[in-house]
């Protein structure tokens, strides 16, 4: 009884691998942020294409879009600095033309914990062969918890409106005061002055890889993601522009420089909403199609 429940269960597995790995080999789903930066991990150490360019950043940098931007990849995390992106793509088997590095978040370091989850070697031939097991594959969340999340909030959503009249006029005051706070909180962070120990050590890594990438033939261009036009200038971007910029000179290195009007539009001053992001990336590709021009 015991062996047949055995090779029952290790049969349906294999079917639901199976189906997953034919059926339906993009399927993916995602529950927490963490799950999320996971997917998006896995998608790239075990892609099957060779990426012309990579993006590597924080979650400011993760607003941009890349899907449609044919050899990009977005190796930017949430809640996350650039030296988890820089740990991944050095230790995957992507060899990139171009590493786009973002300049604002290069204080935080890298998560670990996260980073050597994904370039486990273990976990990595195990689940190079196992697609169906990796993040984003579960069987309920898969196929319940998309459907079933859409039809719940598009109904409570119907019958706010529908008895709640004054239900958007409502929402926008709501989410204007709640930008309000976080807006003033994101200037109080940037007004201060980051440690120049801590700033230098920031460097230093991140010269390392630097270097890691340009021996293997990799052109590297940094960027910075826009701000609020009231941070922008602030005290800790400021300085740490500048620490860039002395580190990585503009007459050895590529920048995407951003443009002298900065309308664009976050959802708390430092995070780009939908309409900023797309804006962005238009003026990301623009850089990039006219070699890194001024205009």
């Amino acid at each position: 009884m015991i062996l047949k429940t055995i090779i029952t269960s290790g049969a349906l597995l294999i079917i639901y691998l199976a189906s997953l790995s034919v059926l339906v080999p993009n399927l993916k789903t995602q529950q927490h942020q963490w799950e999320s930066n996971t997917i998006k991990a896995e998608n790239f150490i075990y892609a099957s294409k060779q990426y012309r360019s990579i993006i590597v950043g924080s979650s400011l940098a993760n607003r941009i879009v890349t899907d449609s931007i044919d050899e990009f990849y977005n190796l930017a995390f949430s809640a996350k600095g650039i030296f988890d992106g820089l740990k991944i793509l050095t230790e995957s088997n992507q060899l990139p033309e171009n590493v786009f590095i973002e300049t604002n978040v290069i204080l935080q370091p890298e998560d670990k914990e996260f980073t050597n989850s994904i370039t486990n070697p273990i976990r990595y031939r195990f689940l190079k062969y196992a697609p169906g097991l990796r993040s984003g594959k579960q069987p309920i969340p898969s196929f319940l918890a998309p459907p079933m999340a859409f039809l719940i909030s598009g109904t409570l959503y119907r019958i706010k409106l529908n008895l709640m009249p004054s239900y958007q006029t409502q929402k926008k005051k709501t989410e204007a005061g709640i930008f309000d706070v976080k807006l003033n909180k994101n200037i109080e962070n940037a007004s201060v002055k980051p440690d120049t120990a801590r700033l230098s050590q920031a460097l230093d890594l991140l010269s390392s890889y630097v270097n890691k990438l340009e021996k293997k033939g990799i052109n590297v261009i940094f960027f910075e993601m826009p701000v609020h036009e009231k941070i922008y200038n602030l005290a800790s971007p400021t300085q740490i522009r500048l620490a860039i910029l002395n580190r990585f000179p503009s007459s050895e290195y590529k920048y995407i420089t951003l443009p002298p009007d900065l309308n664009f539009k976050t959802t708390d001053g430092v995070h780009l909403d939908l309409g900023g992001a797309y804006q962005y990336r238009s003026h990301f590709m623009h850089k990039v199609n006219c070699n890194y021009c001024n205009n």
